[in-house]
Parts: C-alpha cells; sequence; structure tokens
C-alpha cells in the first residue's frame, strides 16, 4: 500500500529564529484534508501540521509533499 506524507509547514517568529508552535489550531486549512480525500483507496495519508506536530524524519512515507 503506497503511502503519503502531507506537512503543513510553519513559520519563524517575527523577533527570533524559531518555529512558530501553538497547543491548538483554532481555524485549521482544508487544503489537505481535501486532497486526501481524492487519493484512491488503497493509499494510506498522513497530515503533519507542523504548528502543532512534530514532524517526524523518518518516515516510511513513499511520498513526501
Amino acid at each position: 500500500m503506497p503511502k503519503l506524507l502531507l506537512i503543513q509547514s510553519t513559520q519563524y517568529s517575527a523577533n527570533s529564529r524559531k518555529l512558530c508552535k501553538q497547543q491548538r489550531i483554532y481555524l485549521p486549512g482544508l487544503a489537505f484534508p481535501l486532497l486526501a480525500a481524492y487519493l484512491p483507496d488503497n493509499w494510506k495519508i498522513e497530515i503533519n501540521i507542523e504548528v502543532v506536530d512534530e514532524i517526524n524524519f523518518e518516515s516510511d512515507a513513499d511520498i513526501i509533499e
């Protein structure tokens, strides 16, 4: 089964060189869930939102976007 990993990146803070992190998202974007809905049923999908999730750089995904 092919696997797709989608990563929604975050931005850097204005005053420092650290990534902006939050505990939760109040208005999540719907682009990645919409893309996931278009995938065939035999694909496995994982969505990471960098603002709240840690990115798994050791992922076994076939495609990383």
